[in-house]
């Protein structure tokens, strides 16, 4: 195996510790995964109107219907967590090809 790429190698296993460790936040379902979710909510649907007043949309679903906001959050954490173990196993496979280089 040349220098340069046990040294790839290495780099790809700590991205791999990084996903992981990021997927197991999503699983946890950490309050700054929430902060994502809000951020994802107002991004895709800005504010809205209500009685001549405007709100974000994660604040006007958490308070209106708690429960579509939480299915909402964990839809959207499942989907995350997805992606980030098909990346996992992207990587891992590429780690698998130059170890066997």
């Amino acid at each position: 195996m040349a220098k340069d790429n046990k040294e790839e190698i290495e780099d790809l296993k700590k991205q791999i510790e990084d996903l992981e460790e990021e997927a197991e936040a999503y699983e946890r379902q950490d309050n700054d995964k929430e902060d994502q979710y809000d951020e994802f909510l107002d991004d895709a649907y800005g504010e809205v109107q209500i009685g001549g007043y405007s709100y974000s949309t994660s604040k006007a679903l958490k308070d209106v219907d708690e429960i579509a906001y939480n299915e909402g959050f964990s839809s959207w954490a499942n989907n995350e967590m997805t992606r980030l173990k098909e990346e996992i196993d992207d990587l891992k496979d590429q780690v698998k090809a130059l170890e066997e280089e």
